[in-house]
């Protein structure tokens, strides 16, 4: 179920976001630490007001895509 309340567990966490240079929203997965949010090569604050949904359950760690 997604809502606007954020995690309080740390752990792999779906969110969706506004995209900083496009302003579109997206769905991507995120890693919580805390009040550190790891996104996009990034760490934001999980204060920030461009995640607007989080989903409620943690997901598991998301595999790795290699690019060749």
């Amino acid at each position: 179920m997604w809502t606007k309340n954020k995690p309080t567990k740390d752990g792999y966490y779906w969110v969706t976001s506004v995209g900083q240079l496009t302003g579109r929203d997206y769905t991507h997965p995120v890693k919580v630490s805390g009040t550190t949010v790891f996104s996009d090569g990034e760490n934001f604050s999980i204060d920030s007001d461009m995640f607007l949904e989080w989903y409620t359950e943690p997901i598991p760690m998301p595999a790795k895509v290699v690019r060749g």
